[in-house]
Protein backbone atom coordinates (compact mmCIF):
# COMPACT_ATOMS: atom_id res chain seq x y z
CA UNK A 1 0.00 0.00 0.00
CA UNK A 2 1.15 3.54 -0.74
CA UNK A 3 2.23 5.73 2.12
CA UNK A 4 1.07 9.36 2.10
CA UNK A 5 4.58 10.47 1.08
CA UNK A 6 4.54 8.21 -2.01
CA UNK A 7 1.02 9.35 -2.92
CA UNK A 8 2.24 12.96 -2.84
CA UNK A 9 5.24 11.98 -4.93
CA UNK A 10 2.94 10.34 -7.50
CA UNK A 11 0.68 13.41 -7.59
CA UNK A 12 3.72 15.70 -7.94
CA UNK A 13 5.04 13.53 -10.80
CA UNK A 14 1.63 13.60 -12.52
CA UNK A 15 1.44 17.40 -12.20
CA UNK A 16 4.98 17.76 -13.55
CA UNK A 17 4.15 15.51 -16.50
CA UNK A 18 0.95 17.47 -17.23
CA UNK A 19 2.86 20.76 -17.20
CA UNK A 20 5.72 19.26 -19.21
CA UNK A 21 4.60 20.12 -22.73
CA UNK A 22 6.03 19.09 -26.08
CA UNK A 23 7.52 22.37 -27.35
CA UNK A 24 9.15 21.02 -30.52
CA UNK A 25 8.68 18.01 -32.78
CA UNK A 26 11.14 17.13 -35.50
CA UNK A 27 12.01 14.30 -37.85
CA UNK A 28 14.75 11.85 -36.85
CA UNK A 29 15.12 9.53 -39.82
CA UNK A 30 11.70 7.93 -40.26
CA UNK A 31 10.74 8.67 -36.65
CA UNK A 32 10.15 11.75 -34.53
CA UNK A 33 12.01 13.47 -31.73
CA UNK A 34 10.02 15.33 -29.08
CA UNK A 35 11.55 18.14 -27.01
CA UNK A 36 9.69 18.89 -23.78
CA UNK A 37 9.42 22.13 -21.84
CA UNK A 38 11.62 20.67 -19.08
CA UNK A 39 14.42 20.21 -21.63
CA UNK A 40 14.10 16.44 -21.91
CA UNK A 41 14.07 14.82 -25.34
CA UNK A 42 12.78 11.47 -26.50
CA UNK A 43 12.68 9.69 -29.82
CA UNK A 44 9.49 7.83 -30.63
CA UNK A 45 9.03 5.03 -33.12
CA UNK A 46 6.53 6.88 -35.26
CA UNK A 47 6.72 9.90 -37.51
CA UNK A 48 5.48 13.36 -36.51
CA UNK A 49 2.22 12.91 -38.46
CA UNK A 50 1.36 9.74 -36.54
CA UNK A 51 2.06 11.57 -33.25
CA UNK A 52 -0.11 14.53 -34.28
CA UNK A 53 -2.87 12.19 -35.49
CA UNK A 54 -3.07 10.43 -32.11
CA UNK A 55 -3.10 13.72 -30.17
CA UNK A 56 -5.83 15.16 -32.40
CA UNK A 57 -7.96 12.00 -32.52
CA UNK A 58 -8.39 11.90 -28.72
CA UNK A 59 -9.77 15.43 -29.07
CA UNK A 60 -12.39 14.34 -31.60
CA UNK A 61 -10.89 15.36 -34.92
CA UNK A 62 -8.44 14.23 -37.59
CA UNK A 63 -5.12 15.60 -38.77
CA UNK A 64 -6.52 16.21 -42.26
CA UNK A 65 -9.54 17.99 -40.77
CA UNK A 66 -7.27 20.29 -38.76
CA UNK A 67 -5.12 21.04 -41.81
CA UNK A 68 -8.19 21.74 -43.98
CA UNK A 69 -9.72 24.02 -41.32
CA UNK A 70 -6.52 26.03 -40.96
CA UNK A 71 -6.15 26.45 -44.72
CA UNK A 72 -9.77 27.54 -45.12
CA UNK A 73 -9.89 29.98 -42.20
CA UNK A 74 -6.50 31.60 -42.89
CA UNK A 75 -6.56 31.31 -46.70
CA UNK A 76 -3.06 29.84 -46.58
CA UNK A 77 -2.17 26.81 -48.65
CA UNK A 78 1.40 26.26 -47.49
CA UNK A 79 2.84 25.31 -44.09
CA UNK A 80 -0.49 24.79 -42.26
CA UNK A 81 -0.41 25.07 -38.49
CA UNK A 82 -1.90 22.15 -36.56
CA UNK A 83 -4.41 22.63 -33.73
CA UNK A 84 -4.38 19.77 -31.24
CA UNK A 85 -7.47 20.78 -29.26
CA UNK A 86 -9.93 23.65 -29.08
CA UNK A 87 -9.95 23.21 -25.31
CA UNK A 88 -6.21 23.56 -24.75
CA UNK A 89 -5.68 25.78 -27.82
CA UNK A 90 -2.35 23.97 -28.38
CA UNK A 91 -1.26 24.99 -31.86
CA UNK A 92 1.93 23.85 -33.60
CA UNK A 93 3.49 25.72 -36.51
CA UNK A 94 5.79 24.08 -39.06
CA UNK A 95 9.04 25.66 -40.19
CA UNK A 96 8.99 24.10 -43.65
CA UNK A 97 6.55 22.36 -45.97
CA UNK A 98 4.85 19.32 -44.47
CA UNK A 99 6.58 16.93 -46.87
CA UNK A 100 10.04 18.29 -45.99
CA UNK A 101 12.00 15.88 -43.77
CA UNK A 102 13.78 18.88 -42.17
CA UNK A 103 10.48 20.37 -40.96
CA UNK A 104 10.17 21.15 -37.26
CA UNK A 105 6.95 22.03 -35.45
CA UNK A 106 6.93 24.45 -32.51
CA UNK A 107 4.18 24.93 -29.93
CA UNK A 108 2.97 28.49 -30.56
CA UNK A 109 1.90 29.13 -26.95
CA UNK A 110 5.39 28.30 -25.66
CA UNK A 111 7.29 30.73 -27.91
CA UNK A 112 8.01 34.06 -26.21
CA UNK A 113 10.51 35.58 -28.65
CA UNK A 114 12.69 34.88 -31.68
CA UNK A 115 16.16 36.11 -32.63
CA UNK A 116 17.89 36.07 -35.98
CA UNK A 117 21.16 34.12 -35.94
CA UNK A 118 21.82 34.49 -39.68
CA UNK A 119 19.87 34.35 -42.95
CA UNK A 120 18.96 30.70 -42.49
CA UNK A 121 18.80 30.14 -38.71
CA UNK A 122 16.57 31.52 -35.96
CA UNK A 123 16.71 31.10 -32.19
CA UNK A 124 13.33 30.40 -30.62
CA UNK A 125 13.03 31.32 -26.92
CA UNK A 126 10.44 29.35 -24.94
CA UNK A 127 8.50 30.12 -21.76
CA UNK A 128 10.55 27.49 -19.94
CA UNK A 129 13.80 29.29 -20.79
CA UNK A 130 15.00 27.04 -23.60
CA UNK A 131 16.59 28.41 -26.74
CA UNK A 132 15.88 26.14 -29.71
CA UNK A 133 17.35 26.74 -33.15
CA UNK A 134 15.18 26.51 -36.26
CA UNK A 135 16.97 26.18 -39.59
CA UNK A 136 14.85 28.82 -41.31
CA UNK A 137 14.92 32.58 -41.74
CA UNK A 138 13.39 34.63 -38.92
CA UNK A 139 10.75 35.96 -41.33
CA UNK A 140 9.40 32.42 -41.78
CA UNK A 141 8.99 31.99 -38.01
CA UNK A 142 7.42 35.45 -37.64
CA UNK A 143 4.95 34.75 -40.46
CA UNK A 144 4.00 31.39 -38.94
CA UNK A 145 3.45 33.00 -35.53
CA UNK A 146 1.27 35.68 -37.17
CA UNK A 147 -0.77 32.93 -38.86
CA UNK A 148 -1.19 31.17 -35.51
CA UNK A 149 -2.56 34.36 -33.93
CA UNK A 150 -4.93 34.89 -36.89
CA UNK A 151 -6.17 31.31 -36.67
CA UNK A 152 -6.80 31.46 -32.92
CA UNK A 153 -8.67 34.74 -33.41
CA UNK A 154 -10.75 33.12 -36.15
CA UNK A 155 -11.82 30.16 -33.99
CA UNK A 156 -12.32 32.27 -30.84
CA UNK A 157 -14.58 35.13 -31.92
CA UNK A 158 -14.97 37.92 -29.37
Amino acid sequence: SATPRSVHAMVDAAVMKKNNRVVCISWKGKNAELIYSDGSQIQIEENPFAWFSKQILVNGSTLQGRIDAFRRLIQASQKPCILISERSQDLYFPTKGLSNSHCQWYLYQEVISVDKINESHTDIHTRSGQILTADVNIRTVQLQMKRCAEFLNAINPV
